[in-house]
């Protein structure tokens, strides 16, 4: 008869470590990355708002540089 031996405690150890490894890699990206927000799923609600604002900023920028461009400005 074939038997197959299992060490359930090695088991238990390297899905510990692989779940602790993988943290680790997040939260270097965030600190190497130095903000709060790095993709969506960190937060899509604030990622929605800070692109939406971006957006507007480059806008009014643009409206800006065409005002001194024409002389309204």
């Amino acid at each position: 008869m074939l038997s197959i031996n299992t060490n359930l405690s090695v088991q238990i150890a390297s899905s510990a470590a692989t779940a602790s490894q993988s943290a680790a890699g997040v939260a270097m990206e965030r600190l190497s990355s130095g903000t709060r927000l790095n993709s969506a799923k960190d937060d899509a609600a604030n990622v929605a708002i800070s692109s939406r604002l971006h957006s507007e900023a480059t806008g009014l920028n643009m409206a800006v540089k065409m005002q001194w461009m024409l002389g309204l400005f």
